[in-house]
């Protein structure tokens, strides 16, 4: 999963990189850790294997288009990055 997007906000880049390189919020990582593996301080491959769950919902959905965290601001919650309200995530 090498897909390269930016994340930009008036025209500001915030993010620039691969999908997986993305900083996943550390509760995040945690709470899917602990449904997945009941591991409430996961392990570097338990990290690892949520990072890249989470990398490949957010690739499912880009399959739709651009993501608006305005408009889904559920996906917010995974990423540990500000200023994203009115940020869109796309390829680039």
């Amino acid at each position: 999963m090498n897909l390269k997007i930016v994340i930009e906000s008036d025209s500001q880049a915030l993010f620039k990189g691969k999908l997986m390189s993305l900083p996943f919020r550390k509760a995040a990582v945690i709470q899917k850790s602990i449904e997945l593996f009941d591991d409430d301080d996961p392990c570097v491959i338990h990290q690892s294997y949520v990072a890249k769950t989470f990398a490949q919902a957010f690739y499912d959905r880009l399959r739709n288009g651009p993501i608006v965290f305005a408009q889904e601001p559920e996906w917010l919650e995974y990423l540990e990055l500000e200023g994203l309200e009115n940020a869109i995530l796309k390829e680039r």
